[in-house]
């Protein structure tokens, strides 16, 4: 509530220009146009001109039981389904019921058969609740599914009519596992309940290549698919005019020509004739809200102030308009936020996304602002309130909205990606949580983009860039930690290691010397044996000086000891041969003799 920009918010639907007053209908009846939002199951006695389809739809779910119906964004597949060809099997006997598969399509399916397997439940919460059960036990048993068909069918007494509407959802949000193992379901349901259930889907034409790389879709689909085509005159007439007539509202003569040549001069060239209809409910919904006396007039065409602008200006204007009703801080606000609400992807043009409440909390006054002015939609999910763009064609009729989304196509295809991480992670059990944060240089990116970027993440896409920083954080620590404890267990070592070579060397060492000693007197023993050997002879035979030399030489050469050198010495002495006085200096190991 409150005021914004010095206005006060609205808190009903917006009223006629003040200058074109009507005196009918009041405020409160409800319009027979749907604007952008799709013709539902409630407005079959306002859906007009595709009667041909119907027939063809009903005509291959009588021989096949399946029907796949297949058009350009803005074609009508979705008001098709659910005004059409389920209110024509429901008036047949059928008992019908329509879901979106959205991120998860079990869950989608599942909230789709609540009303069928619960029909007690009103409120949104149990609903959910037992949606979320159901998806459960379908996801792990899939037989499960065809077994509460078959008992459903047979309490009722009734065909049953399944139509999955927006069936590329599939490819374009759903996450990889859930899109093969949602795939499988459909088959196995197919071969197992065709004799109780007529299954329906719609698909948009750009996915179709996505749908038939599935072998079981595209042997499912083979002689079952259903293109819708534009609307020809007469049936666009008939859009024109009939749902005004039933609330009694005729047009001035000639206006339902000029919407009908000016529909076709608007056809947008990229997106097909398909693309003007949603630009053509979109103009009568807001001619609606300006007739004067039961009258849709060529004034309010046409005036240049408070006219609608046109068939191709009429949802640019008016996107416009709401736009600026905002102030210069909130436009800011309002431009992230749609650029939020489309889904980028390869192979595909933008599409519209659904986003929970709580990524776009911060911005929920905006929600409710742009909701009640019908760019957005606000429906109900598992988790509470799903937001998305009341349409694709407001991504090709606002230029300034495909500007945005262009100029930050990049930074978006970034935040899409980490905005499905973050969801699989919050999914995910506590245990296993850690394993899917951002690591090394993908964190690297995500911390930069979140730093120069903040207002552009949502709480849970910030909390989860957080949470890598803090893993990674901690990672370092404990390596850091680590490093420690083995750089000292390192130097530990070292530092033993070294103890054990000093220890080692030192006992080699003693080793050396006691070995070197035992050598030395080993020496002395002989040497000194020698000696004695030498003094002997020398003694006892006279004679034979020379030997006594030989020995007290061979004894000096072992080790030189003061005996063997006076025996050598007396020896010479003795010896006639030898002239001169004996030597004074002697070779040999010297050895310092004790007693």
């Amino acid at each position: 509530g409150g005021s914004r920009s010095g206005r006060t918010k609205p808190t009903k639907a917006p009223s006629y220009p003040a200058n074109i007053r009507p005196s009918f209908p009041p405020i409160d009846v409800e319009s027979p146009y749907r604007g952008l939002a799709p013709f539902e199951t409630e407005h079959r006695d306002l859906f007009f001109g595709r009667s041909r389809y119907v027939a063809a739809a009903k005509e291959l779910l009588a021989s096949r039981s399946v029907v796949c119906i297949v058009g350009a964004s803005g074609a009508g597949k979705s008001s098709l389904v659910r005004a059409g060809v389920l209110p024509a099997l429901e008036r047949n006997g059928a008992l019908v019921t329509v879901c979106r598969p959205r991120e998860d399509p079990f869950v989608g399916l599942a909230r789709g058969l609540v009303p069928l397997l619960e029909p007690d439940l009103t409120d949104h919460g149990p609903i959910w609740l037992a949606a979320n059960r159901y998806a459960d036990e379908f996801r792990r048993t899939p037989s499960r599914l065809s077994d509460v068909l078959h008992i459903i069918a047979e309490q009722k007494g009734q065909r049953i009519c399944l139509a999955i509407d927006q069936f590329e959802e599939v490819f374009a949000q759903a996450a990889d596992i859930h899109r093969t193992d949602f795939v499988t379901l459909l088959e196995d349901l197919r071969e197992s309940s065709c004799a109780i259930l007529d299954l329906v889907l719609a698909v948009r034409a750009d996915f179709m290549d996505q749908v038939l790389a599935f072998d079981p879709l595209r042997q499912m689909l083979q002689d079952t698919t259903l293109f819708l085509g534009p609307m020809n005159d007469d049936e666009l007439m008939d859009a024109i005019i009939e749902p005004a007539r039933a609330r009694g509202v005729r047009f001035e003569t000639g206006l339902p020509e000029r919407l009908l040549r000016d529909a076709a001069a608007s056809t947008d060239q990229d997106a097909g004739a398909a693309s003007r209809l949603p630009l053509l409910q979109f103009a009568l919904s807001e001619l609606w809200l300006r007739q004067r006396d039961r009258v849709i007039e060529h004034v309010i065409y046409d005036d240049a102030e408070l006219g609608i602008g046109g068939i191709e200006g009429a949802l640019r204007r008016h996107a416009e308009r709401v736009y600026r009703r905002f102030g210069e801080d909130e436009r800011g606000r309002v431009r992230r936020l749609f650029r939020r609400l489309a889904k980028h992807g390869s192979g595909f043009a933008d599409v519209r996304r659904s986003v929970p409440r709580r990524e776009v909390a911060a911005d929920w006054d905006l929600v409710a602002e742009l909701s009640h002015r019908r760019l957005i939609t606000v429906s109900e999910d598992r988790d509470g309130s799903v937001v998305e763009v009341v349409h694709e064609a407001l991504f090709r009729a606002w230029p300034d909205l495909r500007d945005w989304i262009s100029e930050h196509k990049e930074f978006d295809l970034w935040r899409q990606e980490l905005g499905a991480q973050a969801r699989t992670s919050d999914a995910a059990p506590p245990a296993t949580r850690r394993d899917l944060l951002l690591r090394g240089a993908v964190l690297a990116v995500a911390r930069t983009r979140a730093s120069e970027r903040p207002q552009e993440l949502s709480t849970l896409e910030t909390a989860f860039v957080a949470a890598g920083e803090t893993s990674e954080r901690r990672s370092r620590q404990r390596m850091t930690g680590a490093i420690s404890v083995a750089f000292v267990a390192i130097v530990f070592i070292a530092i033993f290691a070294g103890m054990q070579w000093m220890r080692a060397e030192e006992q080699r060492n003693v080793a050396v010397d006691a070995r070197t000693e035992a050598e030395r007197q080993a020496d002395l023993a002989i040497a000194r044996q020698l000696a004695t050997t030498a003094r002997q002879v020398l003694n006892e035979e006279a004679a034979n000086t020379g030997f006594a030399a030989k020995i007290a030489v061979a004894s000096v050469n072992r080790r030189v000891t003061p005996e063997a050198v006076q025996i050598l010495r007396s020896a010479l002495d003795l010896t006639p041969e030898v002239s001169g006085p004996a030597p004074t200096t002697l070779t040999g190991p010297q050895t310092a003799i004790s007693d």
